[in-house]
């Protein structure tokens, strides 16, 4: 299966460790999982954003501070847009289901 989030066990990485933070403390305890992960990690782009949106920020600002992301850190995790390119970022994460659980692809055993 590919994701386009890191491990989420791995919290070496500050911003799985800032996310699964974040994400526990949520009284409708949705759960740490690669959706929510995924979202913690688009919240967290569009904060970057509105702080550079101007005051008050304005749709067109937001546009242009997102557009203008070159290398911005999500903690481990580098964004890059341009007005042609709203990807962000083109990471692919494999993972494999092993003993009925999805965990990471590390290598190919031979």
């Amino acid at each position: 299966m590919s994701q386009v989030v890191p491990d989420r066990q791995d919290l070496s990485l500050p911003l799985t460790k800032e996310c699964k933070e974040a994400i526990e403390k949520n009284p409708e305890d949705i759960g740490f999982t690669a959706v929510s992960m995924e979202g913690c990690m688009t919240a967290k782009s569009m904060v970057m954003a509105l702080e550079k949106a101007g005051t008050p920020p304005t749709q067109e600002g937001f546009i242009k501070a997102y557009e203008a992301m070159k290398d911005a850190d999500l903690g481990g995790i580098k964004l890059n847009f341009t007005p042609q390119n709203h990807q962000g970022q083109s990471n692919v994460y494999l993972e494999i289901v092993q003993g009925g659980k999805l965990v990471p692809f590390k290598t190919l055993k031979n």
